[in-house]
């Protein structure tokens, strides 16, 4: 009973939109700031537009390619990145596209609200990095 709970859950996460999570998760944004010099939060954030870049990047070429297991790679890729600072909302859209979406088609359909994701999320990392 308990696994077959935890499964809806899943399925209800997968389908959920993700403007339903948090741009910035501030526990997770704290969680790992906590042990670092401001100078070196700063430094971080500084390289999240090139990282975020390289990964738009590589799923544009899947989209054109139509290389499905590309596209999956270059959505795990923005999501362990956005995981890890705490950008809930890009994680979620990019966790979405890595595992719910189920071919090309599908990842190019919700370019529009991933690029949009991204620019509130560089904004928002673009502040904190200013405040640190």
């Amino acid at each position: 009973m308990q696994a077959q709970s935890s499964m809806l859950l899943d399925a209800a996460q997968k389908s959920q939109p993700s403007e339903l999570s948090p741009l910035i998760d501030q526990f997770a944004l704290d969680q790992w700031c906590q042990d670092l010099e401001p100078s070196d939060v700063q430094d971080v954030l500084r390289h999240v537009p090139n990282e975020t870049n390289q990964s738009m990047d590589l799923l544009l070429r899947a989209i054109e390619s139509h290389d499905l297991a590309m596209a999956q790679r270059a959505a795990h890729r923005l999501k362990g990145m956005a995981a890890t600072l705490g950008a809930a909302r890009l994680a979620h859209e990019a966790k979405f596209l890595e595992l719910s979406c189920s071919n090309i088609d599908e990842i190019s359909a919700r370019l529009s609200a991933l690029h949009q994701i991204l620019g509130d999320t560089l904004a928002s990392l673009a502040e904190i990095a200013s405040a640190a």
